[in-house]
């Protein structure tokens, strides 16, 4: 979509594009002005609300009636974090399942800066991020669940926070692969599943 800027001086631009016989004509210049500045009124109050209503900018009631719109209940959410959710629900809204999609559900809901895909054959993905910031794993598999197409498998997986991935046997600091998938058995797990 184009951005729109709004023009501050529609009187003096509409009596400067009078054609020459109405140029200097003091009546029709004056009324050539009223209908402009009338405009202008019209102009300023629609930006306002444009503006009011755009999702980066909505406060409040704004932001419940773009809710209403996408069918989101705000809930006992801030502004900001309603802001993000109702990202987040557009995003899956419009999505085509497409990886570049999912990718972009995925750095809404954690601003993941390392993601991975990885193809599980016949119909399924794998995702890898770095992190889940403060997303939830329910919040992360009910947006990708109704992202993806009904065949698409899921999983996503992130490495925990601060954590070494691998090390040698009886390093319990490391995470590695594990046998049992327990961090308890010694040699810990290489990954959380998110989903």
């Amino acid at each position: 979509m184009t951005n729109v800027t709004e023009v501050a001086d529609l009187g003096a631009r509409a009596v400067a594009l009078l054609i020459q016989q109405f140029k200097s004509k003091v009546d029709i210049e004056a009324m050539v002005s009223v209908y402009a500045d009338e405009m202008q009124e019209v102009q300023t109050t629609l930006f306002d609300m444009l503006e009011e209503r755009a999702l980066d900018t909505a406060v409040g009631v704004q932001l419940d009636i773009i809710g209403k719109l996408v069918k989101l209940d705000r809930l006992a959410r801030t502004d900001a974090e309603y802001r993000k959710a109702l990202r987040v629900e557009i995003a899956v809204i419009h999505s085509r399942s497409l990886d570049s999609d999912l990718f972009g559900i995925i750095f809404l809901l954690t601003g993941a800066t390392v993601m991975q895909l990885y193809e599980l054959p016949p119909a399924g993905i794998s995702f890898y991020v770095d992190t889940v910031g403060t997303a939830t794993a329910a919040q992360i598999e009910s947006a990708l669940d109704r992202a993806a197409g009904a065949a698409i498998k899921l999983e996503a997986f992130t490495t925990t926070e601060g954590a070494t991935p691998f090390g040698f046997f009886g390093d319990d600091t490391a995470e590695g692969f594990s046998d049992t998938g327990v961090e308890s058995s010694g040699v810990g797990t290489l990954a959380d599943n998110v989903i």
